[in-house]
């Protein structure tokens, strides 16, 4: 389970569009409500908790998973950019937008032909 500062930072990743690097500038937007350091920490518990994806390199690269991103965003109801309207959701005669399908990539998890 999340503790509620975990959850607000969660939030804050799902409303940014690109990834977060532990040294970069993209920290430097969630003040004053994190601390550069608080945030470094987040971003590590967020990676443990499976929730984020990390590139590790000279510096620490963190991505929102895209369920996740999708999942936050349609359970809070304050973030910054609200969930489109869904065909499960949308009052009859709603204009629905198109679906966005890129979110889905295949990738073989292991070679075609492979034995299990």
């Amino acid at each position: 389970m999340l503790s509620q500062r975990q959850r607000q930072f969660l939030v804050r990743l799902a409303a940014a569009p690109e990834p977060v690097l532990s040294d970069g500038p993209e920290l430097a937007t969630f003040e004053p409500d994190f601390a550069r350091t608080e945030g470094v920490c987040l971003l590590a518990e967020l990676a443990d908790a499976s929730l984020l994806q990390v590139r590790r390199g000279v510096s620490y690269e963190y991505r929102i998973l895209g369920h996740v991103r999708a999942f936050v965003r349609h359970r809070e109801p304050n973030s910054a950019t609200p969930p489109a309207p869904c065909a499960d959701t949308a009052p009859p005669g709603t204009s629905l937008p198109p679906p966005n399908l890129s979110v889905f990539r295949t990738t073989a998890a292991w070679p075609v032909g492979a034995k299990t």
